[in-house]
């Protein structure tokens, strides 16, 4: 047996504490040697009395009292012994061995060579075994002591003294799970000794506790790792993410924190100096989980929507739980309803048609360390949306789809819900057609994402959200492009369109669709985009707005670069008048497409409306359904020279025409029909009757 046949790899579960050390019924066990003034008195004594017995004998005074008389050999041997009072045992026999004439044993201490073996014979006892050679003299004896490898306990214990016969010896009643030193010295019949020393460890040599620090439902999860040797000095802790934690103070218990992102087994490995090591298992449980609802009418095998780079736990709430590292894994369900509960890392959550139809509640975000959430089609998640913990959504880049077309969630958006969304770039149809939401929308919603670069139908068809717009909405979110479709459908929020809604977005370039349909909004103030000098597109911005009741002057004036107004104000049907102004800064524009169309409460045409509009080149629909206008202004597309455009079919095979059911115009119509460059000229004038030169329009634009 060797040292390292003491080296243990256990597994540990309880932290250990040391207690002070006794040991009872060694087999033999002497007394301890006696003390060391005792020693010296008895020499002494035995010195004055050899004095005595010569002088009696009639030994001459020079054999006493001379340089080498026995009175200076007997002061000499009183140094020795004064000095004997303060040296080790090992000094004493040493010196006493000179006094009598035997040789020195540091001379010769080389010619005995000693060998020491341990070895376990339960968990509470060892036994020793010595084999001691000698090439100059016999070996007499061998005497064997132990003590506890602890950081407070240094003391020998003798075990046994025995003669040379007796090489073996055993000592029980020791302590479990607990390290020893065993020495033995050797001793020749010429004093000279030899010593050996080994160490075994009873039990575990290194013990590995854990305790939570930080409690259920936590992100990420605190755990304090204690590694205690019963050897010797702690070298270092592997975590189990593979980093080590060396150990600096030079003590046999090293502790160390840890912080788990995942629930499900981890293990720790811990070393001591002596190369022996330990290794607990533990099962962390206290990362707080993404948690899902799923409901199955039959059996059925689902994909799991975990993709891209994947490394987590699930507890699929039937029993199962496992780690998973591979993408879609898949997991069969019998009839019934169960919560899945999900922690760890994974590149996106992203629902597939094997999932769609069987999700039907969002209990709990957690925080699972991933880049999207996507629940596109979850038509049956029919509970509210659950906040966020405080460290939900860290790295998610992205929000696009996440609730699309999940028409059953209800109640309010959570006004935190993307608090620590610091990440995210884009908000793109996030709560398309979610229809059954309620309540306002809280004025801080993204104001922790000040890197979002659209909000492309971000509340799309959101028919139940109510209250006005909140005017700082947008403040934090310098970067954004887009806003297309945003409010897209909102018919039920209210109020005037804020002022600065979009004050401090000046890099957009695209409002299209923005206020499409939006029923209850009133007014549009005047300096709405007077702060988005880059925007190309009002396409069907303000179209279908029916309680908006007036157009500002100057509501354009800082857009310079916009080439789209097709459907701009479209069926606003409380309009009954166009600003005079309103496009003269805008001359890039290049289509005014069905702009007014079914606009039914608009009498006039301002004259030179389009005079700053060179590029023009559609103006299909334009007035179309202007019920109420009564006369075209002369030189109304005079200035429009680029036009090929007075009337087109959509794509849904409706023709629409510049002045399309214009019933009441009177008066002369322009002979629009004679610019050779124009290509579409469909139902231009339809239904215009009243027109002085009805008759003389051709058939194909009436």
């Amino acid at each position: 047996m060797n040292d390292k046949s003491f080296k243990t790899l256990g597994r540990v579960t309880h932290t250990y504490s040391y207690r002070i050390y006794k040991l009872n019924n060694c087999n033999d066990i002497e007394n301890k040697n006696r003390t060391k003034n005792e020693n010296g008195i008895t020499l002494i004594a035995l010195i004055v009395t050899i004095v005595v017995l010569i002088i009696l004998a009639g030994i001459s005074i020079g054999a006493i009292v001379g340089d080498n008389g026995i009175i200076s050999k007997s002061k000499e041997a009183k140094e020795e012994a004064g000095k004997m009072q303060n040296s080790t045992a090992q000094d004493r026999d040493s010196l006493y061995g000179e006094l009598v004439g035997e040789k020195n044993q540091y001379e010769e201490s080389g010619t005995v060579g000693l060998d020491l073996q341990l070895e376990k014979q339960t968990d509470t006892s060892i036994i020793a075994t010595a084999n001691a050679t000698d090439t100059k003299s016999e070996i007499i004896s061998y005497t064997f002591y132990i003590r506890k490898i602890t950081e407070n306990d240094s003391a020998y214990v003798t075990i046994k003294k025995s003669d040379k016969l007796t090489k073996a010896v055993t000592c029980s009643n020791l302590e479990k799970d607990m390290g020893y030193k065993v020495k033995v010295v050797a001793m020749d019949k010429d004093g000279v000794s030899k010593t050996a020393e080994k160490n075994i460890v009873l039990g575990e040599a290194i013990k590995i506790s854990v305790v939570p620090i930080s409690g259920p439902d936590s992100y990420p999860s605190t755990v304090m790792v204690t590694a205690t040797s019963v050897v010797s000095n702690m070298d270092y802790i592997e975590l189990p993410n593979g980093e080590k934690i060396e150990a600096k103070n030079g003590k046999f218990k090293l502790k160390t924190t840890y912080n788990s992102t995942k629930n499900g087994p981890i293990v720790f490995t811990a070393y001591d100096k002596e190369g022996n090591a330990g290794q607990l298992e533990y099962m962390e449980q206290n990362v707080i989980n993404f948690e899902t609802e799923w409901t199955f009418a039959e059996e059925t095998t689902i994909t799991v929507p975990v993709t891209g780079t994947v490394d987590v736990y699930i507890d699929y709430g039937d029993g199962t739980k496992e780690n998973v590292t591979t993408a879609n894994p898949n997991h069969t369900y019998s009839i019934g309803t169960y919560i899945m509960k999900i922690s760890g890392r994974c590149t996106d959550f992203f629902s597939n048609t094997s999932t769609q139809s069987y999700i039907t509640k969002l209990k709990k975000w957690g925080c699972l360390d991933n880049n999207s959430y996507s629940f596109n089609g979850c038509s049956k998640i029919s509970n509210s949306i659950p906040n966020p913990h405080n460290k939900s959504f860290s790295n998610v880049t992205t929000f696009r789809d996440t609730f699309r077309d999940c028409t059953s969630l209800t109640g309010n958006i959570p006004e935190n819900l993307f608090a620590n969304c610091t990440k995210v770039t884009d908000f793109s149809v996030i709560f398309y057609n979610c229809s059954g939401l309620t309540g306002n929308i809280s004025e801080n919603l993204f104001a922790n994402c000040p890197d979002v670069t659209t909000f492309y139908c971000t509340f799309f068809n959101c028919t139940g959200l109510t209250g006005s717009i909140p005017e700082r909405l947008f403040h934090n979110n310098t970067l954004v492009t887009s806003f297309k479709y945003t409010f897209h459908g909102c018919s039920a929020l209210i109020g005037d369109v804020p002022e600065g809604l979009f004050e401090k977005c000046t890099k957009v370039t695209n409002f299209g669709y923005t206020f499409y349909d939006c029923e209850g909004l009133t007014s549009i103030p005047e300096s709405l985009f007077y702060q988005n000098p880059l925007v190309t597109s009002f396409r069907t911005t303000f179209y279908g707005c029916k309680g908006i009741k007036s157009i500002p002057d100057k509501i354009f004036f800082y857009n310079p670069e916009v080439t789209d107004f097709h459907h701009i104000f479209a069926h606003c049907t409380a309009i009954k008048e166009i600003p005079s102004e309103i496009f003269s800064k805008n001359t890039k524009v290049k289509d005014f497409s069905e702009a007014f169309a079914g606009c039914e409460e608009i009498t006039a045409i301002p004259v030179g409306l389009f005079d700053n509009c060179p590029d023009v080149e559609n103006f299909g629909g334009t007035f179309g359904g202007c019920s109420k206008l009564t006369s075209i202004p002369e030189g109304l597309f005079d200035k429009c020279t680029k036009v090929t455009n007075f009337g087109y079919t959509r794509s849904s095979g409706y023709v629409v025409g510049v002045f399309k059911h214009c019933r009441n115009l009177t008066g002369t119509a322009p002979e629009l029909w004679n610019r050779g460059n124009v290509t579409s000229y469909s139902e231009a004038f339809k239904n215009c009757t009243k027109l002085d030169n009805y008759n003389d329009i051709p058939d194909d634009w009436k």
